[in-house]
């Protein structure tokens, strides 16, 4: 992307990257009190691929290398919110789960990586919602294209909108919690081939500029 070195990587969840987390990891005892156990296993894997992708990015070639910490832009807390590289020093990470697709991407500038799962989508735009969705980063008149299209064109439509909003909306560590007016960093996005049922992204923060806090 323009230049930037940005390393992407996925994989399926598995239930045994939990026991796998060091013990010390802050985000470990979150992940135990989990429901369901589907959950943990995805956000666990996230973090395993985030370390494999990490050491390919820094060449030590050594997983574990580098630690994937948690920083909270609100609170400060290291127990959930944006994930930061902890070590080495001038690398950022991004993490995204949906059923099946696990995804970190690592790169030298802030980055933003998201994947949302083909069936999840079909299912909100059977009850109506996807199409309310998209007010956030659409505008009217794809809305009404998409309102007309059939049913897989809009699902591919607004899914692959969707995916590319909420990457950038990661690069400053906010997500999706900002105003439904207020528009995410403006970055270079790339739609990634995940395989079929999902749709993913991921965005780079250009050089130059600065990422806003709360």
């Amino acid at each position: 992307m323009a230049g930037v070195q940005v390393l992407v990587g996925w994989a399926a969840p598995d239930p045994a990257d939990l026991d796998r987390l060091p013990a010390g990891d802050p985000v470990l005892p979150r992940l135990r009190r989990l429901a369901r156990p589907a959950d943990a296993a995805r956000s666990a894997t996230v973090r395993r691929v985030a370390a494999e992708v990490l050491a390919v990015a820094t060449g030590s070639g050594v997983v574990g290398s580098g630690v994937i910490g948690q920083r909270c832009v609100r609170c400060g807390a290291d127990d959930h919110g944006r994930p930061v590289v902890v070590g080495p020093v001038g690398w950022s990470v991004s993490l995204a789960h949906a059923d099946a697709w696990c995804l970190a991407a690592v790169a030298p500038r802030p980055v933003g990586v998201d994947v949302e799962s083909v069936a999840v989508l079909a299912g909100l735009d059977r009850s109506g919602a996807l199409l309310s969705m998209a007010t956030r980063f659409t505008d009217a008149d794809d809305r009404a294209r998409w309102a007309g299209a059939p049913t897989e064109e809009r699902v591919a439509g607004i899914g692959a909108a969707w995916v590319a909003f909420e990457a950038r909306a990661k690069l400053d560590g906010r997500g999706l919690h900002r105003r439904p007016d207020e528009h995410p960093p403006a970055a270079p996005t790339l739609a990634l081939d995940v395989g079929a049922g999902a749709y993913a992204a991921v965005a780079v923060l250009p050089d130059g500029a600065v990422p806003s806090t709360w």
